[in-house]
């Protein structure tokens, strides 16, 4: 916590605190502030309410708020209330806020605190101490600091207010005719230190009245809280026969208090009228307001627990939902004993397993399996050997090259049935391939929930500009390794991640049935989105054209919708093509020829380059020790600066642990006489495609081989077709990635500008 000054008050004439002005001030206090308040309050204390539960679970604790519909609803209702229907979910609390605020707290202020008194004269810093010690001692000792900490820390910040020693026992008092003597005045003086009373004033009490031009200066402070009285508030004195016991009726009596204090007097007022008022003979506000981090131009001040509701809440989730396909969930004591296992079943009932793996029972899914004991550990263990072999399989195939279709094709086709006992789907397959769960690790922060704060992946908490929830990016993931037992294996899930990505970068040519010639191909320059083939039907029959996926996808935030006939832009295409062999003047015989030279001469190079990451992987742990030991020195300033290195170093330690050592191939020695007849074929079959002999997979392969992308701008309906410059260069490129692995993409491209309208392509120069 920040070190407490006091804040500064005016003195002028305008001191005084209009009535109407604490009415406004209270009301919003009570209407807006103290509920905010409340909250974090309620996910420190995560307090149970008994009034609130239910014949399954009698109480309902306070984090409950933070969890989705899905896991604190009953099944089937329709409405907010979570009563309905037979009872509540089961949900699992485990809170971690508590338990790190009360570290801060014991960290801060753990031990006893002394005072020191650093007066020149020694009799005199002897007193002083004693003074400072009696009022210490009198309102608590280090509890007083330990309250303030922890209301600082919930709260984000505490105010101190200093009352008595205006009010109570004077140091004067006493015979008038005599000087008392040292010692009677040292004891009047402990005495009067005695009386003084220091009392933390909480954030849900606390109302400042703020200078309009300088929000570090008091004009008032406005304490408003509700007192216990100590009597009942009953109708009549015949209330406490009713309900046959003899049991009195009513409830503890209250009162509405607010204190309203100026440097000049303090008022008091009862349920809004005023009881007493005074002259504060300090003359001046004495407070002290202890921010927990300071925010700049603001009164109050960060706090600890505002940042971590979001992750308890994700965590809260994560305890009460099912486990991930293929896995259940095994609780077990701090000694690794194991208690139980629950493992979900589709329709929302859970399998109890004991300690030997027997089963138990089957717990209806709006049945309470009991509260999880705070020592207990909750882990992810290998579930149904059905699901855990359908994970494996869907990795399996997924790094040999199978997309999401072929892999739901595939599992329906066997009858392996879904998360939810229904078919697989695109989504399912798609959720189990993203999740690092499976090779053992958990993931945090993948979603962002709260309206203020994120986290980084330090845990360190940062501002946000949106306040709506947010998808976070993978290098903002809290991945933790090793957690549970996995079911695939590292190398598995990350050979199953690239062949993903290289799907995705290649758009529809990694599909295995393309409808459209140009598919995968065409580009959008705005948005980023591939251009879809669709078929658009009406009375005239049907019409086919290439559209923007990301007006398809998202609509008009993301592009404008772009269609282009298929018909026209394909016959354009092939056009451009059927120029390109004719391109120079030159001969075909001609263009062969440099075709030869330049793949004669690629295929002198005598050694194979190889891709070896060890080196760079020596120089980066070189880092990481390099910035881990200036961690350890405590007088730096920019170690949020050095955290954030160390989190970059170690991102790219492990991107190159995960790539294989590749080695580039050469390209194998060819003759004169064979690469001549190659390229004879290669003309042959490219003039056929060109004619329209080809059968149309063999024609998308043959334009994808010589055509290297089409840009679109939609909003000036303009594109470009990349094509290699000669046919020399052509036949180069197909050769080389023909013989040589990894090398697929065309180099040495011309443009060729072009626009549509009125179902036509007209090139531009």
């Amino acid at each position: 916590m920040q070190k407490g000054t006091p804040m500064s008050e005016r003195h002028d004439d305008d001191a005084r605190i209009d009535d109407e002005l604490i009415a406004l001030l209270v009301h919003e206090h009570r209407a807006y502030t103290r509920p905010a308040l409340q909250r974090l309050w309620d996910y420190y204390r995560n307090e149970l309410d008994f009034d609130a539960g239910d014949a399954n679970r009698p109480y309902r604790a306070a984090q409950e708020a933070g969890l989705p519909r899905r896991l604190t609803a009953a099944p089937g209702a329709a409405t907010r209330s979570v009563e309905i229907g037979g009872g509540r979910r089961e949900v699992v609390i485990e809170n971690d806020i508590a338990w790190r605020v009360h570290t801060l707290v014991d960290f801060m202020f753990g031990k006893p605190v002394s005072f020191e008194s650093l007066a020149p004269d020694a009799e005199r810093a002897r007193l002083i101490e004693r003074v400072i010690n009696t009022v210490f001692e009198a309102n608590g000792g280090v509890c007083l600091f330990q309250d303030m900490a922890l209301l600082g820390g919930v709260y984000g910040f505490v105010d101190v207010m200093v009352r008595g020693a205006s009010e109570g026992s004077g140091i004067g008092t006493g015979v008038a005719d005599r000087a008392p003597s040292k010692q009677q005045h040292e004891q009047r003086v402990l005495r009067a230190a005695a009386s003084i009373v220091i009392e933390t004033v909480e954030a849900p009490r606390a109302v400042p009245v703020l200078d309009p031009s300088d929000y570090r200066q008091l004009v008032g402070y406005v304490l408003h809280y509700t007192q216990l009285l100590n009597r009942v508030d009953r109708t009549s004195f015949l209330a406490r026969l009713v309900d046959g016991g003899g049991r009195a009726r009513g409830r503890q009596a209250t009162v509405d208090v607010t204190e309203v204090w100026t440097a000049d007097e303090v008022s008091v007022y009862h349920d809004g009228e005023l009881v007493e008022q005074r002259v504060n003979r300090l003359g001046r506000l004495p407070v002290v307001h202890v921010q927990n981090l300071p925010q700049p131009l603001v009164y109050e001040g960060l706090s600890e627990v505002e940042p971590l509701i979001p992750l308890q809440d994700e965590l809260n989730t994560r305890l009460g939902g099912p486990a991930p396909y293929g896995y259940d969930r095994q609780y077990i004591t701090p000694d690794g004993s194991v208690l139980r296992t629950i493992r979900t079943l589709p329709d929302g009932r859970r399998e109890e397993f004991g300690a030997d793996g027997r089963r138990i029972r089957i717990i209806d899914k709006c049945e309470h399996i009991g509260r999880k004991m705070k020592s207990d550990i909750v882990r992810l263990v290998p579930g149904e050997p059905g699901q855990v072999e359908a994970v494996r399989r869907i990795f399996k195939m997924c790094a040999d090259g199978y997309g999401f279709r072929n892999i739901v094709i595939d599992l329906n086709s066997r009858g392996v049935p879904g998360p939810r006992r229904t078919r697989w789907n695109r989504q399912a397959v798609k959720t189990i391939l993203q999740n690092p769960c499976y090779y053992g690790a958990l993931v945090w922060n993948r979603r962002t929930f709260g309206k203020l704060h994120g986290v980084e992946p330090d845990g360190t908490p940062r501002r946000k500009t949106v306040a709506e929830s947010t998808r976070n990016p993978r290098s903002q993931w809290i991945i933790i390794h090793d957690v549970h037992e996995p079911l695939i294996t590292k190398e598995l899930f990350d050979k199953a991640q690239a062949a993903m990505q290289e799907r995705r970068n290649k758009g529809g040519k990694a599909r295995p049935t393309n409808r459209y010639l140009l598919s995968g191909l065409i580009r959008c320059d705005h948005c980023g989105y591939n251009f879809w083939g669709c078929v658009v039907k009406n009375g005239r029959g049907d019409h086919r054209y290439y559209v923007d996926a990301g007006y398809r996808a998202q609509g008009i935030k993301v592009c404008r919708s772009t269609s282009i006939p298929t018909k026209s832009l394909d016959e354009w295409v092939l056009a451009q093509l059927r120029n390109l062999m004719l391109a120079d003047g030159d001969t075909v015989h001609e263009a062969v020829d440099g075709f030869i030279e330049a793949t004669m001469k690629a295929c002198r190079v005598p050694q194979a380059k190889s891709h070896d990451p060890s080196k760079q992987l020596a120089t980066i742990e070189q880092r990481i020790q390099a910035t881990i030991q200036l961690l350890t020195d405590g007088e730096l300033t920019d170690l949020p600066e050095l955290r954030e290195r160390l989190i970059q170093l170690k991102n790219q330690r492990q991107q190159l642990v995960s790539q294989p050592v590749m080695s580039e191939p050469t390209i194998p020695r060819a003759s004169e006489k064979d690469l001549r007849e190659w390229a004879s074929r290669q003309l042959d079959q490219l003039e056929r495609g060109l004619s329209g002999k080809l059968p149309p997979h063999q024609m998308r392969t043959m334009v994808h081989s010589y055509v290297g992308r089409i840009e679109i701008e939609p909003y000036k309906q303009v594109g470009r077709l990349f094509i290699p410059r000669t046919l020399a260069d052509a036949l180069t490129h197909e050769h080389i990635s023909r013989v040589k692995s990894g090398s697929s993409h065309l180099t040495r491209l011309r443009s060729i500008k072009f626009t549509w309208g009125s179902g036509q392509i007209v090139s531009h120069a």
